[in-house]
This record gives structure tokens, sequence and C-alpha cells, in this order.
């Protein structure tokens, strides 16, 4: 949700992730809810996480709790 207020305070139009692993699948949520594009840089090319529209939800724990299913897959994945 912190992530969330500051886009949509910020005027932000775009999310960007040069990351990998839960990350991506952060920044997949967190554009899906705003309602942006994102663009995908992965760290390491593993599995089709950067390209596919869903992402998995953990606990603070790190323990799987759901899957989220965005709108559109990644508008960008380099």
């Amino acid at each position: 949700m912190r992530l969330y207020i500051i886009v949509i305070s910020n005027g932000i139009d775009v999310v960007i992730a040069a990351v990998g692993g839960k990350a991506i699948d952060i920044a997949k949520i967190l554009a899906d809810r705003a309602g942006l594009p994102v663009i995908i840089v992965p760290t390491i090319a593993s599995t089709d996480a950067p390209i596919n529209g869903c992402a998995v939800i953990y606990s603070d724990d790190g323990v799987f709790e759901s899957v989220y299913y965005q709108k559109s897959n990644p508008q960008r994945s380099l």
C-alpha cells in the first residue's frame, strides 16, 4: 500500500522494475492496481515471470498466500 500511495501522489506514469524474483511480482501488482503500464528488466532469465500476467503474493514471513492475476501482461520485458 505504501508504494501505491507514492505512485499515485507523485503522478508516476509507468512502473519500471530492474530486479528479480518477488520484486518483479510487486512491480506487476503495483502497476496493475494503479492502472499503469509496467516494464520488467529481469536480472536473471530463469522463469516466464517477467512476461506473464500473474504474480504470487507472499505473507510477511515469505509463505505463499495466493496468485494475483493482472488485467494484462507486462507491456515490455527487456
